[in-house]
């Protein structure tokens, strides 16, 4: 179910109950972070607009951009993707996600 008010209403109190939170170990694997991404795609949707994310680790990348975020959508029926956040371990890329800090505060995460 989707919140309307999700970009501009004031924070949800707690996490809707279907989305999955891929934090509280101090290295998180990339399919926990995929996890929270598929539960919150409709969210998400709400909020930075018609993309599906999904994480993939590039292991020809430097290091501190190993795992990246790729936002994938349509454009005149193909699909496109682009990188909108990389990093070091999968939730620094989640983290380093533009306005994904925000999001996570709006559907009641604590960052």
């Amino acid at each position: 179910m989707t919140t309307p008010d999700l970009l501009f209403g004031p924070p949800l109190p707690r996490r809707p109950s279907h989305i999955s939170s891929p934090f509280g170990l101090m290295y998180v694997h990339a399919s926990r972070v995929q996890a929270f991404l598929t539960s919150a795609s409709e969210e998400l949707k709400a909020y930075f607009g018609d993309y599906n994310y999904m994480i993939l680790e590039n292991p020809r990348a430097p290091r501190r951009y190993k795992y990246e975020i790729h936002a994938v959508y349509m454009l005149h029926s193909e699909y496109c993707s682009f990188v909108d956040g990389r990093g070091r371990t999968p939730s620094e890329a989640l983290l380093s996600v533009n306005q994904m800090r925000n999001f996570m505060r709006k559907i009641g995460m604590s960052v």
